[in-house]
């Protein structure tokens, strides 16, 4: 699906796409403006723990 992404939006320039663990994000804090994510909490052990947000 990043490859997809990165195919049909890699050439507008302010689009980073990172694949990553939902617990181990690659990302810093703070230095994100949106996020999209869609059909991924069926994928998480442990949805429901507000301790990993």
């Amino acid at each position: 699906m990043l490859n997809k992404i990165r195919d049909k939006f890699g050439d507008k320039g302010d689009i980073e796409c990172r694949g990553g663990k939902f617990e181990e994000l690659p990302i810093e804090g703070e230095s994100v403006d949106y996020v999209f994510a869609n059909m991924f909490l069926h994928h998480v052990s442990s949805p429901t723990n507000t301790d990993l947000c």
